[in-house]
């Protein structure tokens, strides 16, 4: 998938080498990139009861980090069956792991994880207050200002965020990260592009 965002950039670049791609040209791109409409999202949520909330942001979330594994990986098709026996929490420890996923979306996620687990193999559909408050108190604790800088954190009363709120800045904070790593991947092969034209001129030159 890195390989597939390189070459779909480079098609954009109209006649341009990726060495004179721009730092804005490439974030211009990546958002262009998202992995799922941040609208229909939001309007799921809201529609949602509180324990089915809990499960469509768990889908959404899983298809982030499909997506992000995806990126990392260079053998996708012969990968494909056995990727699709991973666990979710299995796969979020692997690109955590390799540092794409940051570690307040790592401890919210597995969190969120173990609440979708108790909902979806119980006949217990009652989302509590108290669950509520300590899913909020640990995302205020984990994602910090990331969290607090957000218009939906300062506009809400002493910070007390809408549940369904806060599971739509969870996924949306792993997207970020998911379009963070696009765009390191991008700048990673202009610098290989930039090294290979160094090492190029170098041989030039000594052999000359």
């Amino acid at each position: 998938m890195a390989k597939n965002i390189v070459e779909e950039f480079q098609k954009r670049l109209e006649g341009k080498t990726l060495r004179e791609a721009s730092d804005e040209e490439m974030l211009a791109f990546v958002m262009t990139q998202r992995s799922f409409n941040y609208e229909k999202l939001t309007h799921l949520l809201e529609s949602s009861e509180d324990w089915s909330a809990i499960i469509v942001a768990h889908i959404h979330a899983d298809h982030v980090v499909r997506c992000l594994l995806d990126q990392m990986l260079r053998n996708l098709d012969e990968t494909k069956a056995e990727r699709g026996r991973i666990s979710f929490l299995d796969k979020l420890a692997f690109c955590f792991g390799l540092g794409a996923v940051s570690p307040a979306s790592f401890s919210s996620l597995k969190r969120l994880n173990a609440e979708r687990n108790k909902f979806a193999h119980r006949l217990n559909f009652v989302v509590s207050d108290e669950l509520k408050g300590d899913l909020l108190a640990h995302s205020i604790r984990e994602y910090s200002t990331r969290l607090e800088e957000r218009k939906e954190f300062k506009e809400a009363d002493n910070g007390e965020i809408d549940f369904k709120t806060l599971l739509l800045l969870m996924v949306i904070f792993l997207e970020e990260e998911r379009l963070a790593h696009s765009l390191q991947v991008l700048k990673s092969a202009r610098g290989e592009a930039d090294l290979k034209d160094a090492l190029a001129e170098a041989s030039r030159v000594l052999n000359s």
